[in-house]
């Protein structure tokens, strides 16, 4: 994992945290949980997370970026956000 990978990690995961603790005891159990499926965050904070991503890391999601299955998981967001952050 690239340093910025871990970057975008630790933001996604501290977002995460001050909202509610990630289920699962180990970390790939907590990067594979549905975060919406579980309720850990209203739609309301989909708003703010999509905002507060786009701010730090100066990418931009397209519709199809917050469709895609990807999105729907811890780590398929940080993915997603390692993508577009790609040069």
């Amino acid at each position: 994992m690239t340093t910025m990978d871990r970057e975008v990690k630790q933001a996604v995961l501290d977002f995460f945290a001050e909202r509610a603790p990630l289920p699962g005891e180990s970390e790939g159990e907590q990067l594979a949980v549905a975060y919406l499926d579980a309720g850990l965050i209203s739609s309301m904070a989909i708003v703010e997370l999509v905002v507060t991503l786009e701010d730090r890391f100066g990418v931009r999601f397209e519709p199809e970026d917050m469709q895609s299955e990807d999105f729907r998981t811890v780590g398929g967001l940080i993915e997603v956000v390692s993508r577009l952050r790609a040069p």
